[in-house]
């Protein structure tokens, strides 16, 4: 048996007929999700000449029925009657009152093929930039390592140099001998180091 096609509009508003003030509509409004073809939030509001709300309708409408010269207000003896349209769900809480807020809102844009493309092709150069720039900090961080390591040891050396020198003899307070480049190959490697006098370290 086929199941026949019901279009899905995930646009919602407030729904109420001939009731007597906004209040009232939005507190008992009907809470359902508008019909296939309907595009808009449509409010109708009719008040007295003091300003007092005398008929309010809403309901889900057509592009037809919200038409620009469809929108606005109108004088008619003692009642002033406004209409305004909107797109979003439950937009259509408040009521117009002018013709500042009796208008139709216009639909949101969306973006244009040309700037889809533009981001796209973006993406990849981006990306490409990333990985040249973490590159570049990685090769930056190997060279400065062992100098690093060079400068720690030597300080270290000055420190045991300063505390022991009371009883030292005066030759042997000299610099601490450079550590060579292979020596810290072999401790990154895990080969233990032994601190030899005067701060000279030499693998075991």
């Amino acid at each position: 048996m086929a199941i026949p096609f019901v279009a899905v509009n995930h646009l919602t508003c407030y729904f109420c007929e001939n009731v007597e003030n906004n209040y009232i509509c939005n507190r008992f409004a009907i809470d359902h999700p508008c019909p296939a073809g309907t595009t808009f939030c449509r409010t109708l509001h009719i008040m007295d000449t003091r300003g007092n709300s005398v008929v309010v309708n809403k309901h889900c409408a057509t592009e037809d029925q919200c038409r620009d010269d469809r929108v606005g207000c109108l004088q008619q003896d003692h009642q002033k009657t406004c209409v305004s349209c909107c797109h979003s769900s439950y937009c259509n809480e408040p009521v117009p009152t002018n013709y500042s807020n009796a208008v139709r809102q216009p639909k949101p844009t969306a973006p244009t093929r040309a700037v889809k493309s533009a981001g796209a092709a973006a993406a990849p150069r981006l990306l490409l930039l990333s990985a040249a720039a973490a590159s570049r900090l990685l090769l930056l961080l190997a060279a400065a390592a062992p100098r690093l390591l060079l400068l720690l040891a030597a300080a270290a050396s000055r420190t045991a140099a300063a505390a022991g020198c009371g009883g030292v003899p005066a030759a042997a307070q000299r610099e601490p001998a450079a550590v060579t480049a292979a020596q810290w190959a072999a401790a990154l490697a895990g080969r233990e180091l032994v601190a030899a006098p005067f701060g000279v370290t030499e693998p075991l």
